[in-house]
């Protein structure tokens, strides 16, 4: 993949608010969604784009599809993933998200049980 496509999949907010949550850990869609507040037609326009860039990856679980950050692109370029991830401390937005993360994972939130408790994240 070209550098200049790997910036172009990069080049939104929303996909980079959605590469910050997954350098955390693999989530589904339903996840996803709660944890940005995107709607599921949107953020699915974004998953296509870093999916097709090879940024993410997936793996489909029972009825559930988890997004990841790719093996390759990680390995390939760990310094842009370092620089990303100096910047997501340092911007209100990725900040607001991580906080809404960290929420989820003390409540041990999951695709079964994350819609009763949208309002906990609503930071």
């Amino acid at each position: 993949m070209l550098t200049s496509e790997y910036l172009k999949a990069l080049a939104d907010t929303n996909t980079l608010r959605i590469i910050n949550l997954l350098l955390n850990r693999s989530l589904c869609v339903c996840e996803l969604e709660a944890l940005t507040d995107l709607k599921q037609s949107n953020l699915s326009r974004h998953l296509s784009k870093l999916s097709r860039s090879g940024i993410i990856s997936r793996s489909k679980e029972a009825q559930w599809v988890f997004y990841f950050i790719s093996e390759a692109f990680m390995h390939d370029h760990a310094l842009l993933l370092s620089y990303l991830k100096d910047q997501f401390r340092s911007d209100h937005v990725f900040i607001q998200d991580s906080k809404r993360f960290e929420i989820f994972k003390e409540r041990e939130m999951n695709c079964d049980n994350i819609t009763q408790q949208l309002d906990i994240l609503k930071i």
